[in-house]
């Protein structure tokens, strides 16, 4: 009901809807509306990040990395909100931002502040893949990382990171992905539990269709004789009351003789009972 309230508003996007609205598990579905999370968040600040980073610090290479990714991650999300397969656009996608992540720890930046966008990768890949390949690609980064910092070619033009930094950049870059496992997986636990209610209430709306189903009203105009009144069913024939309302309810008869029928039927029978 919030739902369609909230769309007969007119100006909020169907997808923000579905964005904001709880829902019970459904890995696919959940995946995409994570990544238009994501999305929304990674294209605007890819866009301000390439244009810094070409018009004010002189790095066209990084620039265009930035919105290659940028314009990679846009066609992800167009083509798996329609349906599409995801999962091979997503890790190709994920490529891309591994690529573009360890180029930007070549690359350093002022006082090596680039490296730390890497600390948004495990929180991404987890959202996008869970905790399982999650841990693959965090590690596999974690490898890129370690080649950047201790074997890297010697005629790369590598920034220069100092021991304490490497030291203190892997262990916050261990404490994100505990944390963000964590938080995943109470992400994944509230999703169980609303599968667990969703199911619940199908299974009292079922019982309850089932207990309506079995609920017969009688209604409408009955067409019944004045003389014998047998009633007329909807074929036609004549039948009498007690079956008729019988198949159509859930009442049954027991038949008696009433007080006026008695004196009409029995009459000397029936004043010797008043009398007895």
């Amino acid at each position: 009901m919030a739902k369609a309230e909230a769309r007969g508003l007119g100006f909020v996007p169907v997808w923000i809807i579905d964005l904001m609205t709880p829902r019970p598990l459904d890995p696919d579905k959940n995946r995409v509306i994570l990544f238009t999370a994501f999305m929304i968040l990674g294209l605007p600040t890819a866009v301000g990040f390439g244009l810094y980073n070409l018009f004010w610090t002189g790095q066209p290479y990084l620039a265009a990395g930035i919105f290659v990714f940028g314009a990679a991650l846009f066609f992800t999300w167009t083509k798996v909100r329609n349906g599409e397969v995801g999962l091979p656009l997503y890790r190709a996608t994920n490529i891309l931002f591994i690529a573009l992540l360890l180029y930007m720890l070549l690359t350093g930046g002022p006082g090596g502040s680039r490296a730390l966008w890497i600390y948004t990768f495990p929180l991404t890949t987890l959202i996008l893949f869970g905790y399982r390949e999650s841990l693959v690609w965090s590690a596999s980064l974690l490898a890129g990382v370690a080649v950047v910092f201790w074997i890297a070619p010697a005629h790369l033009k590598v920034y220069v990171f100092d021991a304490s930094f490497k030291a203190r950049f892997l262990v916050v870059y261990l404490l994100v992905w505990v944390i963000a496992s964590w938080f995943d997986y109470l992400r994944l636990q509230y999703s169980l539990s609303l599968e667990a209610e969703h199911q619940r209430l199908l299974g009292e709306r079922a019982a309850l269709q089932e207990a309506l189903s079995k609920v017969k009203q009688l209604s409408g105009m009955l067409p019944i004789c004045s003389c014998c009144k047998k009633v007329r069913d909807d074929q036609g024939y004549w039948r009498q009351i007690e079956a008729y309302i019988r198949d159509r309810s859930e009442a049954d008869f027991s038949h008696g003789i009433c007080p006026d029928c008695g004196e009409k039927l029995y009459p000397g029978v029936a004043r010797r009972g008043r009398e007895a």
